[in-house]
């Protein structure tokens, strides 16, 4: 081949190998091109549904504006009738002593019902409402088998969840600088153990029986009704007065049953009292409360045991910092005043179709039966 030839033949592919470069850098421009535009229309959907999403709790479909009537028969004092101010959903209360509304799709809240249930209406949804457990409520109910929908309770498998109180993590972490807010002084208090407690009757839990034992190993004062000392200030300025005296405090339920933890715990937590938490419940307590932020009683084999214990721990100065600790990461909060449970209940009677169920033997989910009760049956009070 011919010089000229080979220099003519390496200009043609030189230049054909170009064309090829050219055309893929082309094609992959456009394809970056692209891409760039579908990351773009993602861009601007996600931030549409943000926006979307931040609005949609005050722009409700028409429907949902509408007031839903709920009507509770003896609806308790301390069930305000403007509890659903500030829900989402907006409905109202009607009340009276017994039933005598047929008021078709109307949501009728029971509390302390008879042992003979009246004729349900057609659609009503009949919900089941009660803090107490079911040692307080000695009437038996297999009559209402078939007739509740819902239920609210401090039970945890109740349709509305509705606790006495509640232990949320701190939006940010202060670390020391919230235990600086104030001083423990353990070496300082001069008594061991303070009790408020004005229901002076025979509880299912014996927990008057067992304070008593416990007085017998350690110092027990006990403010209220049932005891000689008094407290005539309200709850906040009774704690200022006392914290820097008492290094324990009892919060015994009257009924140790399943789940059941009411403000006798929470409002410890809630007012920061510089005390050690000495709990006797049924419930789980870890589900509910600061793991090393109370002691309780279940751990401890023999009341004089625990009152050694506590004698033994008033004297150490570094162990009882500790139950304090939670503080750093967590806040207390009182709920049983809260509307937080009747919004909840306004919510779904808006959206009841969502929501379609019925206790056939509502005694049984109750009680639990004869062979799986929720409660214990307390005859010793030693280890328990």
């Amino acid at each position: 081949m011919c010089r000229l030839c080979r220099r003519e033949y390496r200009f043609n592919r030189l230049r054909k190998w170009s064309n090829h470069l050219t055309r893929r850098n082309a094609i992959l421009a456009l394809i970056a091109l692209a891409v760039v535009a579908i990351l773009t229309r993602l861009f601007y959907l996600e931030s549409y549904l943000t926006y979307a999403e931040s609005i949609q709790w005050t722009v409700l479909p028409r429907e949902f504006t509408i007031k839903r009537r709920i009507h509770y028969i003896q609806r308790p004092h301390y069930i305000s009738s403007d509890i659903f101010e500030g829900c989402q959903y907006s409905c109202y209360f009607t009340d009276s002593e017994t039933l005598d509304d047929e008021t078709d799709n109307l949501i009728v809240v029971w509390r302390d019902m008879p042992e003979d249930p009246p004729p349900k209406p057609r659609n009503q949804i009949w919900v089941f409402h009660s803090m107490e457990p079911p040692p307080i409520h000695p009437r038996s109910y297999t009559a209402w088998r078939g007739l509740f929908n819902w239920t609210i309770s401090y039970r945890r498998d109740s349709d509305i969840f509705s606790p006495y109180g509640v232990i949320d993590k701190r939006e940010k972490s202060t670390g020391d600088a919230v235990l600086h807010e104030f001083d423990l002084n353990w070496e300082a208090k001069e008594k061991d153990i303070v009790w408020f407690v004005s229901n002076c009757k025979r509880s299912h839990s014996m927990r008057n029986e067992y304070a008593a034992k416990l007085n017998e190993t350690i110092g027990v004062d006990i403010f209220g009704q049932c005891g000689d000392l008094k407290c005539d200030e309200k709850w906040p300025i009774c704690v200022r007065k006392l914290q820097s005296i008492y290094r324990y405090y009892l919060s015994f339920e009257n009924s140790l049953c399943r789940d059941y933890i009411t403000e006798k715990s929470f409002k410890i937590f809630e007012s920061l009292f510089d005390a050690i938490p000495i709990i006797r419940s049924g419930a789980n307590l870890d589900q509910y409360l600061p793991p090393g932020s109370y002691l309780s009683t279940k751990e401890f084999n023999s009341i004089e045991y625990l009152g050694n214990f506590l004698k033994l721990m008033a004297n150490t100065k570094r162990t009882p910092s500790t139950f304090f600790n939670w503080r750093k990461h967590f806040v207390a909060k009182d709920t049983i005043d809260s509307n937080e449970t009747f919004c909840e209940l306004c919510r779904r009677g808006h959206t009841d179709k969502k929501y379609k169920r019925l206790y056939d033997d509502f005694q049984t989910w109750f009680s639990g039966g004869e062979d799986n009760s929720f409660c214990l049956s307390v005859t010793n009070i030693e280890g328990i």
